[in-house]
């Protein structure tokens, strides 16, 4: 039976399917939390710009950048009076997204290039450019510990979470408001 994974031997790796198939769930956790996360900020971006006043002479395009969106929410957050109900879940946004992305990219484009069973430390690495020496030199990007690495997929799975339920906050909000304004005008909605 043919094992998961890739085919040779990863180095430093114990080669242990049990621990393996753990790492790769720890791994899979944080890269698909930080995805549900990365997805409601998106969509908290597009309201914040549409809807709430954020498509301003300072922000004439949708940031793409995640440094560009977490600059944007503070940016709103700070400066837009019809996000100030919302502001402290912003905030929190911009407080903690960027080290949860941080270690996703890490772990996503990295590679452990070793482990240390007595604390469960991986060490990731990235081969990096040499320019003078045109070639390639190994370093390191990461020390974390299998149960950093859990807390961290929590992590993003939690603001995931937080972000969506400001995103419905929001346009709960804005539904409401269109109600309002229908009624005042005699507008039927529908």
């Amino acid at each position: 039976m043919p094992r998961p994974g890739p085919r040779h031997r990863m180095r430093g790796i114990p080669d242990d399917l049990e621990f393996q198939q753990n790492l790769y769930t720890i791994v899979g956790h944080l890269v698909v939390g930080f995805g549900q996360l990365d997805f409601g900020i998106d969509m908290l971006v597009g309201l914040l710009f549409r809807d709430f006043g954020g498509a301003s002479k300072h922000w004439k395009k949708l940031p793409v950048p995640f440094e560009s969106r977490m600059e944007f929410i503070a940016d709103c957050a700070e400066n837009l009076a019809a996000v100030a109900p919302y502001r402290v879940g912003l905030l929190r946004i911009v407080d903690q997204a960027p080290s949860v992305a941080a270690t996703r990219n890490d772990v996503a484009h990295g590679y452990v290039g070793s482990y240390r069973r007595s604390d469960h430390l991986l060490t990731y690495v990235k081969a990096a450019v040499d320019k003078q020496n045109r070639s390639f030199q190994i370093v390191k990007i990461r020390d974390i510990t299998a149960r950093q690495l859990l807390r961290v997929g929590a992590q993003a799975v939690d603001l995931a979470a937080h972000t969506t339920r400001l995103n419905m906050r929001m346009a709960d909000a804005l539904i409401r408001a269109e109600k309002k304004r229908a009624v005042k005008t005699g507008r039927r909605g529908g």
